[in-house]
């Protein structure tokens, strides 16, 4: 249970990533993995999760592809359903799952400057850990096209950041560590096809 909640906080934190509110594009990300005692796992990690995210996002849904060109996630605004996948089958859930419980959620002082794009930054913390998130306003999605995506917080991650996708974020759970950061933004049209399953 411990192993699917990590990969789906995991591709669920990849939804952090994407846009403006006409925003549609690629954003690729590098990801490391550190233990609970700080030591980079990363190498230890290759084969077991994704090293690379390649997110894929605009106003009708998203989907993330990893290093090995294999489909990790997808949704889509037009039936509000989140497939992933897990041990080489598709689950399914719907986004209006509540999960995991939201516990506190606050702006933290200070920016960084991530691919020439000024973040702020969030920290969300749930009932299965913290993540902190390194948003820019100048890359966005319309809040309102996701308000019934519930599952992984992201309707309120994007309340909080008046739309706002991240370009970092840092996920820990039980001292462990995952962060993820962009290192190309892509601006591509995607078609209305792109995100259905």
């Amino acid at each position: 249970m411990k192993k699917l909640f990590t990969l789906l906080f995991s591709l669920i934190c990849t939804l952090s990533f994407s846009q403006t509110a006409s925003f549609s594009g690629i954003i690729h990300s590098k990801i490391q993995y550190f233990d609970s005692l700080g030591r980079d796992i990363t190498k230890s990690e290759e084969g077991k999760r994704k090293l690379e995210s390649h997110y894929y996002i605009n106003k009708n849904g998203y989907k993330t592809i990893n290093e090995k060109d294999e489909l990790v996630q997808i949704y889509s605004t037009k039936d509000n359903v989140y497939h992933f996948n897990y041990e080489n089958g598709w689950q399914q859930l719907p986004a209006t799952f509540e999960f995991p419980k939201l516990i506190k959620i606050e702006h933290l002082p200070g920016e960084e400057e991530i691919l020439g794009y000024t973040c702020g930054k969030l920290r969300l913390i749930s009932s299965v850990g913290e993540t902190i998130y390194w948003y820019s306003l100048d890359l966005k999605v319309d809040q309102d096209n996701y308000s019934q995506h519930l599952f992984g917080n992201w309707s309120e991650y994007l309340k909080a950041t008046n739309g706002g996708i991240a370009l970092k974020y840092e996920f820990t759970m039980n001292g462990a560590k995952t962060i993820s950061t962009a290192y190309e933004i892509e601006k591509v049209e995607h078609d209305e096809t792109a995100f259905d399953l």
